[in-house]
This record gives structure tokens, sequence and C-alpha cells, in this order.
């Protein structure tokens, strides 16, 4: 059976997009590549097929993956055929896929590896069927890939495609195994051997992407956490943010200054893990854990803390009204407490006077153009009227949109992005901001107002 080929960024051995219309010009079933027999097609990719086959006379079964393309055609993608094999060569793991032999086809020359044959299922395929998992099932499957990432990383590559489909599941004695596969990406870390990658060529799958694979050439172990952040997402919400988008798509959201997704949007979790996940999806590499074995240390400490605690929080998307004092004095905690009580008299849940010599209150909404011009509007009324009753009262108000931790139990806020307000430089003029995010939402609204980094003055 011939399979079709693939469009899917999902899928191995995906390569330049412009070669996904290549047409298959490669082996058929049946066809022999040195001592193993073609069976069928189980893969094909935009310039790489995978056949299960058997190796004559022994009968082993293997997966012989071919680069289907002529060998006069792109150097560049049959450098990264062969450097696939020098890394294979180099990098012995149980839990990483092993290569058995490699060469070429007789009479077209076309270049074959010989890898291992794992039954089982890819984790993509795995979460779709079952749902998320839980914790320990996480951690059983995590620790294992990092395990994998390590050797890679140690002997001096990036694999630069650690997605969902590339991660296999197998039974070994009763428990679950994890094998990393398709090397086909496999790139020697800044200061190892040489890159063939051309100025402008982005490969990769682009839902486990980290920004900095959109702006080559130097790409590190880094990018290998930053994948391994999606995939901890996968498990344990059983979303992928970015499922199934191109490499364009996927560029533009990062050239957007695209938010990182908590998992404790989707499911309940302890903040300690959601802290660690949040980590390694940081837009700037060094925000992110520097290697694998750190990752895998850090994950373990977390997830046993978490297993034995009940604390459980979410995090959900909220417009925040901070409001603090440039001069501590009488009349500005006058007016700080009044906002609490006004926000209380509303009907907000979550208004609170904090030792900061600032108040904060928090509104559970989705953003959108109509919430922030609301918002922006019962803003500035409120400090109108705050202002009016304590005219010495040297205050600011900044209005912000961003995501908050909150525990299960009682709703106390437990930390997250939002709270970073509380450490905003006070800008020295003006008493009502809003926040870059809350200006995007309003638009041409905030057109020619003065800027102060982050904040953009009202009034």
């Amino acid at each position: 059976m011939q399979a079709p080929l693939s469009k899917s960024p999902e899928e191995p051995t995906l390569v330049e997009p412009e070669l996904l219309d290549a047409p298959y010009a490669g082996p058929l079933p049946g066809s022999s590549a040195g001592r193993f027999t073609l069976l069928e097609i189980m893969a094909r990719g935009g310039a790489g097929t995978v056949f299960k086959a058997v190796e004559n006379p022994s009968g082993l079964q293997v997966a012989v993956k071919v680069l289907a393309m002529p060998p006069e055609s792109r150097a560049e993608v049959h450098e990264r055929f062969d450097r696939e094999i020098r890394a294979l060569q180099q990098i012995s793991h149980p839990h990483i896929v092993e290569l058995y032999d490699f060469g070429k086809f007789e009479g077209t020359g076309l270049p074959y590896i010989a890898l291992e044959w794992i039954e089982g299922d890819r984790l993509g395929k795995h979460i779709r069927e079952k749902g998320p998992l839980t914790l320990t099932e996480t951690w059983a499957i995590t620790q294992q890939l990092l395990v994998a990432l390590t050797a890679v990383h140690d002997a001096g590559y990036v694999h630069r495609d650690v997605s969902a489909n590339n991660v296999m599941l197998s039974e070994v004695d009763g428990r679950l195994h994890v094998k990393l596969i398709d090397f086909g990406l496999v790139k020697p870390q800044p200061g190892h051997y040489s890159s063939v990658t051309r100025p402008g060529v982005i490969v990769g799958t682009p839902s486990v992407m980290a920004p900095e694979q959109f702006e080559p050439p130097r790409v590190d172990e880094r990018a290998d956490i930053y994948a391994v952040g999606v995939l901890l997402t996968f498990m344990l919400t059983g979303k992928n943010p970015l499922q199934g988008v191109t490499l364009a798509e996927a560029g533009k959201r990062w050239a957007q200054d695209r938010p990182v997704h908590r998992p404790s949007v989707d499911v309940d979790l302890h903040p300690a893990v959601d802290a660690v996940v949040t980590r390694c999806l940081e837009r700037e590499p060094s925000k992110r854990f520097p290697s694998a074995a750190h990752l895998a240390a850090e994950l373990e400490r977390v997830i046993r803390h978490a297993q034995s605690s009940s604390l459980r929080t979410r995090a959900k998307n909220v417009v925040a009204l901070c409001m603090r004092a440039r001069t501590p004095s009488a009349a500005a905690d006058r007016v700080l407490d009044e906002m609490v009580r006004v926000m209380a008299t509303a009907g907000v849940e979550r208004a609170v006077k904090l030792d900061e010599g600032c108040a904060m209150a928090m509104v559970d909404a989705p953003l959108d153009a109509e919430v922030a011009q609301s918002v922006l509007a019962q803003g500035t009324a409120l400090m109108e009227r705050l202002l009016a009753h304590e005219p010495g009262a040297d205050v600011v108000l900044t209005l912000h949109t961003d995501t908050v931790l909150l525990r299960l139990d009682n709703s106390r806020v437990m930390g997250g992005p939002v709270l970073e307000m509380l450490r905003w430089p006070l800008p020295e003029e003006g008493t009502v901001f809003v926040s870059k995010q809350l200006a995007k939402a309003l638009g041409p609204m905030l057109a020619g107002r003065p800027r102060y980094g982050d904040v953009t003055r009202v009034v």
C-alpha cells in the first residue's frame, strides 16, 4: 500500500515547505536496500519516505528511511541526511532510536538508513486517543525524554524537532518505554562542526519551534527545552496552541510577541509545576532551563511536591486596575482605601489593598475592544472621583491585562504575570495609564499619546 504525500507539518522528515509538493520518485515495496527488503510505505514527508522492511536472512523488522530525491538535488538536503547518520553513529542510548545500517540503492544511488523498528504509538496519537495525562504519567514520559536529550546534547547536537510525533511510546517489561526518533533536522550546536542550512531557510515542526528557530542561525539545546515545554503542556492539557499551523503562521505569531500559554489556563495545576512549564516556554533562551539535566532535576522536585500537596491553582485572564502612590501620604492612603471600597461595592471579587503602598482590583474578562473601552472609561471616571475628594493624593492608576494564578479552594491570588505591574517604574506625570497589551485592544483611540516604557499616558 502506498501512502499519499502528507502535507501535515507534524509529519516526520519535514523539510522546506517548497519540497512538500515534490513528486515521489523513490523505490517501491519489494525493492531491496542492501540486505533489507522493503515491505510497505509507513510515512512520507517532504524529501523522505519511511518503509517497514525486513532484514535478510534474519527476518528482523526494521524501518528504512529513504531520501527519495535525485542525487543531483539540493546539497543541503543530502547533507542533512548524512548528518542524521553521523549523529546516530555517535549517540547510542536506550531511549534513542538505534541505527542499524546505511547505504545507497543500486542503480539509482538514493541513500537510505536502516533503523530500529519500534512497535507502539506516537505520543501525539496516544494523547489524542486517551486525553490529557496525569502528573505521574507525564513525569514517566518526560523523564525518559530528557535523559535522551541529555545524550543528544552531550554529543554536541540539537534535535530541533522534539514534537509529539517524534516521541514513540511502547511497552517494555510491562512499563512504558520512550524512544526519541527522527533525527532528520539534527544540527550541531554552535561551536560544533559546520551548519549547512541556507540563510532564510526555516525547518522544523511549527507547533514546537522556539522563537529563535525562526531567526537562524544560532540555535542551541535550549530550543529543545522549549519543545519539551510544549510537550508538557500538551500532555497535561491535551492542547497545543499552535497545533497544525504552518511555518509562516507560527513565525507571524512570534513576530507579534505571542504570550506564553500557561497550562494552568486549561487544567488545575500546582503553581510550581505551572512555573516550570512556563519557564521552558520563555521567549528568551537565557530565561529557560540551561540544560535537559537541569530541567529534569527541577521537574522531578516540583512534581513530587505537587503529588503530596492539596494546593491547586488555575490561571485566569483578568483585567487589572493597579493604583500606586508616588509619594506615601495620608491622602494617598485614603484614596487606596476608597478604591478598594468602590470596587467591592461594584461586586469585584478580588480587590485588595497591599502593603507596597498600592491597591489592586482584578476582573475576570477576556479582553476585546469593547471591554477595553469600558475599563478605560470606568478607570478614568474613578480617578476623577477619587482625586476630587483627595486633591493632594499623588497616585497613579494603571490598567493592564494578563493572567493571574488563583488558588482553587479560596480564590486567593497566588501569583502570575499580572502582578509584575507592582514593580513597574512609576511615570513622572499623569494619573491614568494603560499597558501595552490593553493599548493594542484600544487601537487608534490612543494614537499620539505619550508613552512611558510599556504604558501609555491617558490623563
